[in-house]
């Protein structure tokens, strides 16, 4: 039965927590450590070390802020590289040096990506040969931006090969900041028309005489107008 005493909305449940207790694996088991414990929660700390998901000890450490050491073997132990990510970056707030090989081995180019741009804050050399041989393009493209600031040469055949033109785009728009040559064949065969919109707005800022009669014939009247407004219309007035 409820605890019809309760007095304040902020206070703890003791009914409630020997369930809660039950269930230490969940969202709401840390939602409550965090909004009602302040602080540590010794019964729980036991629960959850005995059980020993990553994830889950990864989120309690979040959620009641500090290390802690206890769970930190378990973490490195269990090798689940998006809950030793975010250990580091939430909890570590930095690297953490000796999660980097678990993570090098088994994390996705995504968290590769994410722990470089927001952990290291810098180029992360053991990760960039990984990122160019399995990545979606995507990720290069963003690696290169935000940790490189910068053309990534070995990635650019990789970008041709791939053949992937909202990759290819992007690359262009936010890395080169011109017009790339060699792209332009690819987006031209395989790209959207709003993908040859942006790239003649953004990149060409200006006619794309060769992608305009793919433009006419598949763009939806929406694009065709931002096309004849923005770009034809536009390039009329300078």
């Amino acid at each position: 039965m409820i605890n019809k005493q309760r007095k304040f909305p902020g206070d703890r449940w003791p009914e409630a927590e020997r369930v809660i207790l039950k269930e230490v694996d969940s969202r709401s088991f840390c939602m409550y450590a965090r909004d009602f414990i302040k602080g540590r929660w010794p019964e729980a700390e036991k629960a959850l070390l005995e059980k020993a998901n990553p994830r889950s000890l990864s989120r309690y450490a979040i959620y009641k802020g500090g290390r802690w050491p206890e769970a930190e073997s378990i973490l490195l132990e269990k090798e689940d590289p998006k809950a030793l990510y975010e250990y580091a970056r939430d909890v570590f707030e930095d690297r953490w040096p000796e999660a980097e090989p678990i993570i090098l081995k088994k994390a996705d180019p995504e968290i590769l990506y994410e722990y470089a741009s927001g952990i290291i804050r810098d180029r992360w050399p053991e990760a960039e040969p990984i990122l160019l041989r399995g990545s979606d393009p995507l990720y290069l493209t963003w690696y290169a931006s935000e940790v490189i600031k910068g053309r990534w040469p070995e990635a650019e055949p990789i970008f041709l090969e791939k053949e992937d033109p909202e990759a290819l785009y992007w690359y262009a728009y936010i890395v080169l900041g011109k017009r790339w040559p060699e792209a332009e064949k690819i987006i031209l065969e395989k790209a959207d028309p709003k993908t040859l919109y942006d790239y003649a707005s953004e990149v060409i800022k200006g006619r794309w005489p060769e992608a305009e009669p793919i433009l006419f014939k598949k763009a939806n009247p929406q694009i065709l107008d931002w096309y004849t407004r923005d770009i034809i219309e536009g390039s009329r007035g300078h």
